[in-house]
């Protein structure tokens, strides 16, 4: 998709899929900081920072252009796999121990049909020229989680999964 919506920002294909290269080489060393500071800070406060600042960067890269552009897409790049990999551990750390996989197979499920839905979404945004907007609906999404984390999350660093869900051991 991004191709497309940037190719109607006037942006040649080639340099379209460059910031694609730019992104996936971003995602490596974000997906293992994201990895890396969870297990140091906490899921939590880690999470949510990727999701607020991700908010942010999705934002940057809807409104920047020329050499900013690159930046800003490997800034979406360092955080959109972060946030998807740790909060697939962090949901599974959520629930007890009986329910755990299938918390885990509806939170990969529901993300099926977020894959399902975008496509459409952002066709339809772009058939009717809303697609400028488009990578600012990304920011609200990633503002939205943020938002959800901070008032409903739980830290679970550091705390056993009986404890996290006040289940007591046999």
């Amino acid at each position: 998709m991004l191709p497309t919506i940037l190719q109607q920002r006037g942006i040649p294909l080639t340099q379209a899929i460059t910031f694609m290269l730019i992104q996936a080489i971003a995602a490596v060393f974000g997906y293992a900081a994201c990895g890396f500071l969870v297990d140091r800070y906490g899921r939590r406060i880690v999470l949510f920072l990727y999701f607020f600042i991700g908010a942010f960067f999705h934002l940057w890269f809807a409104e920047a252009s020329g050499i900013w552009l690159y930046f800003a897409a490997a800034a979406i790049g360092w955080v959109n796999p972060g946030v998807y990999g740790a909060t697939s551990v962090y949901v599974g750390e959520l629930h007890p121990t009986r329910l755990r996989a299938t918390a885990v197979g509806w939170f990969f499920g529901i993300g099926r049909i977020g894959s399902f839905l975008a496509p459409t979404v952002v066709g339809l945004m772009l058939a009717n020229g809303l697609g400028h907007y488009v990578l600012h609906t990304f920011a609200l999404s990633f503002l939205m989680a943020a938002i959800a984390l901070w008032l409903v999350g739980v830290e679970t660093k550091g705390r056993a999964l009986e404890e996290i869900n006040q289940v007591k051991p046999a």
